[in-house]
């Protein structure tokens, strides 16, 4: 009996597939913002133009010399009329001295003017006397032409002398105050040689030195007076035809956190040939805080303009940048 073996091949079949997919968890939809909405607006606006400055008094010398003495530091206060700064005087005070001889010397030549004037006076009146006298007496046929000619001529030359004698005398007088004009003028000149406080205040700066030499138009010290500031700003020339002294402007002192409405005091009148500018003065208000040098904004109204105008509240604010949120769909 024959049997048949039939090996029976198992095939076993590994089968890879993927893992289902995972439904992804809705998120919930955040909860709406709310929002204002703001609509821009063309609005005309003046131009404006920002320039700064404070100053405090400045004292000056008004004549050439050494500095003997110094009285005040800084800080500290002085009152009005009180020496700070001392010059050498010698010369002026030479000068001086010079002047008042003068004087005296043309003082002394009134008294001889005067005194030749007197004797001229007396001699014209004698030569008229003695002139109308013979005047008469030739009418009479009692002198002779020649006669009544030496009279005419006596009384002729006393006219003259008299005359010359009054001359000599203005000419006296005139010598008498151009002395004393000199004079006053060495002694003006030599009371500059003390210079003083022009009014209370305080010392903020001191530039003079015992030994330095002192020049016309050189800063000694610098005092303050308290409650007596001012703006100074240089405006482009352009801008002159724009400002006149009393106008109304808006100034900012940033570090105060004030606003102030002041008025233009001066417009000096002239120009600064550098910077093409003129400078403008504006009084400050007494103000305890204020201090010399502080950064002033003045606000000069310009033409009106028209401009693209948000409400400050739209304004969003990200370190130094600032912008705003626009509506869309």
């Amino acid at each position: 009996m024959k049997y048949s073996l039939i090996p029976t091949l198992m095939l076993l079949v590994a089968g890879c597939s993927a893992p289902p997919e995972k439904t992804a968890t809705p998120t919930p939809e955040a909860a709406p913002v709310p929002v204002s909405v703001h609509t821009v607006s063309v609005t005309g606006s003046p131009a404006v133009r920002e320039i700064t400055g404070t100053v405090a008094a400045r004292m000056k010398a008004a004549v050439m010399g050494y500095v003997r003495g110094v009285r005040p530091s800084v800080g500290d206060r002085v009152n009005t009329g009180q020496p700070l700064v001392i010059l050498d005087a010698r010369d002026l005070e030479a000068a001086v001295q010079q002047a008042r001889a003068g004087v005296t010397a043309a003082e002394e030549g009134r008294a001889e003017a005067e005194s030749a004037l007197r004797a001229a006076q007396t001699q014209l009146a004698l030569a008229e006397k003695t002139f109308r006298r013979f005047e008469d007496l030739h009418n009479k046929k009692s002198v002779s032409d020649q006669e009544l000619d030496e009279a005419r001529a006596r009384y002729e030359a006393a006219r003259a002398s008299r005359e010359m004698a009054a001359s000599r005398k203005n000419q006296v007088e005139a010598r008498i105050q151009q002395a004393r004009a000199g004079l006053e003028s060495a002694r003006v000149m030599a009371s500059y040689s003390t210079v003083s406080a022009p009014f209370a205040g305080v010392v903020t700066e001191r530039v003079a030195e015992p030994g330095m030499l002192a020049t016309p138009g050189q800063p000694l010290l610098t005092v303050e007076r308290a409650g007596s500031y001012r703006i100074e700003a240089q405006v482009e020339e352009s801008l002159l035809g724009q400002l006149r002294q009393g106008q109304p402007v808006q100034v900012k002192i940033d570090s105060l956190g004030r606003d102030l409405q002041l008025r233009i005091s001066e417009i000096l009148p002239s120009v600064d040939p550098g910077s093409r500018s003129i400078q403008i003065r504006l009084n400050l208000p007494e103000m305890r805080e204020l201090r010399s040098g502080m950064y002033a904004r003045v606000l000069l109204p310009g033409p009106a303009a028209s401009r693209l105008t948000v409400p400050a509240e739209a304004l969003v604010e990200s370190g130094q940048l600032r912008y705003v949120y626009t509506e869309q769909d």
